[in-house]
């Protein structure tokens, strides 16, 4: 699960490696909102679901389903959905813990009773979740659902400290932004990393914690193995939200930054999976958990789930490769509503603000996002073309919500001018072309219905090779240029009578 080997962690890596691993995002990185996504199948404007709001106890959930459908299902730990808790009806053991918890000596409840604990968290619901699965003798649903590694990071006694003469990688995006960022991104609402120091401290505490996952991991996979359950039961892990530490200068969660939105998720289930699939050709989001396990034991979706069985991505059935980011700021005067469309070449954020407030990002050649591209004059057309992407998404999935405008507005901004008339980026081109440079492949986008012939031409005036395109308004095509050598390249592009020229570098 960590590149850097700092915290081995095979009894996670294990769901992986028997089973699959899996690009997964959340489309709201905040803990009710993703909660609420990957129980109910669903988006946050559809359950309303947008903030650390209670959700209607009107939505239903996947728990409900499964135990009107026959399943023993059981909750140990962070419930957070609602409050007061209707939803505990539908659980036939339900052990509830408060969504922060000082993780020593503090309190849970077993239905209604309290129960004082005083052993670290982690191990409690371990144990009880262990306790559990030894019991069980029919279909069970068990959402193990640790506090752990939510803050205040208290870990357990025999991993405190664990860390401390660990050295930690800075992320090579740690720098704040300076030019072309939200106003209200480094105010006085928002939790700030400062220096290295911080940052590295932050990590220990934070590994500290995990450490104390993965042996709770290990517990339960051996529960299973002991009660021969391991092949004939799904194991899912994952989260509700992933977290920035240091990226950008900021601690913390439900920014539109890949280091927030992008969660692990790995499944075993040897019916469904051969070990070591990897599947990275979709986007597989929050909303996909439900249906996936409605679709798997047989229970026809009659509740207008909006997520896709991962099975159907397996099968080639359905894709993804588009999605929706929503936010909305419990700090409604100060922080703005959002929403962000993303794909596989770019990922546009628009900012509800006063005054035009918006991010665009090349998630091929800056994938950590360094470069806030919507000053740049040789985007202009993709930015257009992503401006009108998010909100053809926006209508197909039912996002009518009205929104009020916050005062931000974009800080330090910077332009960049490209003269070069042949980049395809002078917005009253035809044509267009990215990422440029390019490495494996270019996508041509085109403003107007066009169809033709496309020719490649190196520096020297030979032609490479040549293909057939056909678009339509604001539709893209994907061209591999992985046989291409490395050079500047010229792209003539004949429609019927016309003739368009582009440039580009292969690197």
């Amino acid at each position: 699960m960590n590149s850097n080997n700092i915290l081995p962690t095979p009894n996670i890596n294990r769901i992986g490696t028997e089973g699959a691993t899996i690009k997964y995002y959340s489309t709201n990185a905040l803990c009710i909102p993703g909660r609420a996504s990957l129980l109910s199948g669903k988006y946050g404007h559809t359950t309303d679901a947008m903030n650390n709001n209670y959700i209607s106890n009107s939505v239903k959930l996947l728990p409900e389903i499964l135990h009107d459908n026959g399943y023993y299902t059981a909750q140990c730990g962070k419930w957070m959905l609602s409050y007061p808790l209707p939803h505990k009806q539908y659980f036939d053991y339900w052990l509830y813990t408060h969504d922060i918890v000082s993780y020593y000596n503090d309190s849970c409840y077993y239905f209604d009773s309290v129960l004082v604990n005083t052993e670290h968290m982690t191990d409690f619901l371990t144990d009880s979740a262990v306790q559990l699965i030894n019991r069980i003798d029919t279909p069970f649903f068990l959402l193990l659902s640790h506090n752990a590694p939510h803050k205040w990071w208290i870990p357990q006694t025999q991993y405190d400290g664990m860390f401390d003469t660990s050295d930690f990688d800075v992320p090579l995006n740690f720098s704040k932004y300076t030019v072309n960022y939200p106003s209200f991104l480094y105010d006085g609402n928002n939790s700030l990393v400062k220096n290295v120091n911080q940052e590295e401290l932050l990590l220990r505490s934070y590994y500290e914690m995990m450490a104390g996952i993965e042996e709770s991991v290990g517990e339960v996979e051996n529960a299973l193995e002991q009660n021969g359950l391991m092949d004939n039961t799904m194991i899912i892990y994952t989260t509700d939200n992933s977290y920035l530490i240091g990226e950008h200068g900021l601690d913390g969660k439900r920014w539109p930054y890949e280091e927030c939105m992008r969660m692990p998720l790995l499944i075993r289930y040897p019916p469904m999976f051969q070990p070591n699939t990897v599947l990275n050709n979709n986007f597989v989001l929050n909303i996909d958990i439900a249906p996936t396990i409605l679709s798997l034991i047989g229970i026809d979706d009659t509740f207008q789930m909006e997520g896709i069985p991962i099975q159907d991505y397996v099968s080639g059935q359905r894709e993804r490769n588009e999605f929706l980011y929503e936010q909305k700021s419990k700090y409604p005067d100060t922080i703005p509503q959002l929403r962000t469309f993303r794909d596989n070449y770019f990922q546009y954020n628009k900012y509800f603000c006063l005054d035009t407030t918006e991010e665009l990002f090349d998630m091929i050649n800056d994938p950590l996002q360094k470069i806030n591209l919507v000053n740049d004059s040789s985007h202009k057309s993709i930015l257009i073309h992503y401006r009108n992407n998010l909100d053809s998404l926006r209508q197909v999935l039912n996002d009518t919500a009205t929104i009020v405008n916050c005062n931000c507005y974009l800080k330090f901004p910077f332009f960049t001018q490209n003269i070069d008339s042949n980049s395809g980026g002078n917005i009253d081109s035809v044509f267009l072309i990215y990422p440029n440079p390019s490495f494996n492949y270019i996508v041509l986008l085109s403003k107007i219905p066009k169809k033709g012939k496309a020719e490649f031409y190196n520096e020297m005036g030979q032609k490479i090779k040549e293909i057939n395109f056909d678009l339509t308004s604001f539709s893209q095509e994907k061209i591999e240029v992985a046989d291409l050598l490395r050079g500047i390249y010229f792209l003539k592009l004949t429609c019927s009578e016309e003739t368009y020229f582009l440039k580009f570098v292969k690197m």
